[in-house]
């Protein structure tokens, strides 16, 4: 604690801070992920299930830790209101991973002072803040992937990170037993590890793996072809081969991201890994050392190779530049310790000073009230059930995906607004045809309708609706009273 008090120090304020926005300035929660992680999680609790489930309708796509930890933890405090119970959990989960994020750096460096350095600009990076600020399952991939190398030496520890990081983002929380793989096999090549070590580090791992794996042997028991085609096929293999659900990108999406998130910094990550690189074969640092030092950066070569672009993707590798863009400071230590430790604290205090002065991060909002969350608040006591015509637009891009297959079985389910389904806590029917609608309009008992902007000259031929309200540039319509 006496030795790692500046990390210790910026992580109290960085929690205390943002706490105090989430408890005195709280939001609805906002669409996409937000939102559904909310809902299945409530789903989950009221069914007393481990299968999430939306709309009361099982939901293959993600594993069940993420949702149904939200869902406990809102049924454990009704006295707090969910939108800053689960934010306020996710803040201090992001502040875990970024205390692995130092633990991580300190054991590649041994420097207290550069480790903290990372943490500071890893913390202020736009994407970091978000997801330390609103639900989300890609904090817990990364508390799990981390979690797992830094305590690897401990195998049940190891495991229960492990089971955070598959249980939270599936197949790819096996990244970290994955790369650990990878670096016993280049230790043993190069004659590093003895075979007897190699062999028992590579059962360790395979324990570690084969323990998890039973989940997916008790999903496919129960659940068959669908739990292979909508968890496997679709929700990976999918994602990676094809751009679903409008998700393209130039080839350099995620770089791009990097120069958003680091602006002209970015470019010193280049000469951090050179000088990486030119240590290692120098032999000035250990395998260890090497292995710390560039954990993640599998993770973002591989992401661009995808071509499902997704801006949220782009979280677990964040902390790896940071830690490559600050590298070169470590060269001062060469020359003198004291002026490494001047330059790097002049470098904190910039950064202390650009993100939380000049941009003002602690004023960031990532959720606000708008006219959707009325609506479905308004609607909650007077309908029963709400079906929503999606705009032209909206119907247009759908039919064109469906043409191009790039759909997978989820892709109509969350409308334009799935935060919608949270606050009306009742059936809402997003329809993409107006075939469906013409169906779906003909059944009116306790219905409610809504049409867009575009739409609403189409409501007028339906004679037995009357307006109700609009909200936006959408308009609520109810079945008139007889």
């Amino acid at each position: 604690m006496h030795k790692h008090w500046a990390v210790l120090l910026y992580l109290c304020a960085y929690v205390g801070i943002f706490a105090h926005k989430l408890i005195t300035k709280p939001a609805p929660f906002f669409d996409w992920d937000e939102s559904i992680y909310a809902q299945v999680g409530r789903e989950m609790v009221h069914r007393a299930s481990l299968v999430p489930s939306w709309q009361y309708e099982t939901w293959l796509d993600k594993p069940p830790f993420v949702p149904l930890f939200y869902g406990t933890l809102m049924k454990m405090t009704p006295f707090i209101m969910p939108e800053i119970s689960t934010r306020i959990a996710t803040l201090i989960i992001a502040s875990i991973a970024l205390l692995f994020v130092y633990i991580l750096y300190y054991r590649a460096t041994k420097n207290t002072l550069f480790a903290t350095a990372v943490v500071i600009l890893t913390s202020c990076t736009s994407i970091i803040l978000q997801r330390a600020l609103v639900l989300n399952i890609d904090i817990f991939l990364l508390i799990g992937w981390l979690g797992y190398v830094v305590f690897y030496d401990k195998r049940s520890i190891a495991l229960g990170f492990l089971a955070v990081a598959v249980l939270s983002k599936s197949l790819i929380g096996f990244y970290a037993p994955g790369i650990m793989f990878g670096y016993f096999c280049y230790q043993y090549l190069t004659k590093k590890c003895k075979p007897k070590e190699f062999i028992r580090e590579i059962k360790y791992i395979a324990t570690h793996v084969s323990i998890l794996l039973l989940w997916y042997i008790v999903m496919y028991a129960i659940y068959g072809n669908d739990f292979f085609i909508q968890h496997v096929y679709e929700s990976h293999t999918k994602r990676v081969t094809a751009s679903i659900e409008s998700h393209f990108g130039q080839r350099t999406f995620y770089i791009t991201l990097l120069t958003e998130y680091f602006g002209r910094y970015t470019w010193l990550a280049i000469p951090g890994l050179v000088l990486l690189g030119y240590q290692y074969f120098k032999k000035q640092i250990s395998d260890k050392a090497l292995l710390y030092s560039l954990f993640l950066l599998p993770w973002f070569i591989f992401l661009n190779g995808t071509k499902t672009k997704i801006f949220w993707y782009s979280h677990p590798y964040i902390p790896q530049f940071a830690f490559l863009i600050l590298y070169p400071l470590t060269v001062f230590t060469k020359v003198h310790k004291y002026l490494f430790v001047v330059v790097t604290s002049c470098v904190i205090a910039g950064m202390l000073w650009t993100y939380y002065g000049k941009y003002e991060i602690t004023k960031s909002a990532f959720a606000t009230r708008e006219p959707h969350h009325d609506l479905a608040e308004y609607a909650k006591s007077r309908c029963n059930n709400l079906v929503m015509l999606m705009n032209p637009t909206e119907r247009e891009k759908i039919a064109t995906l469906r043409s191009m297959d790039l759909t997978i079985t989820t892709t109509t389910w969350w409308g334009e607004h799935p935060s919608m389904v949270y606050y009306f806590e009742k059936p809402i029917h997003f329809v993409y045809t107006l075939d469906e609608f013409g169906a779906r309009i003909k059944d009116t008992k306790n219905m409610c309708f809504t049409f867009s902007e575009q739409d609403k000259d189409m409501a007028k031929k339906y004679t037995h609706l009357e307006a109700d309200k609009q909200f936006g540039t959408v308009y609520l319509y109810k079945t008139k009273v007889k």
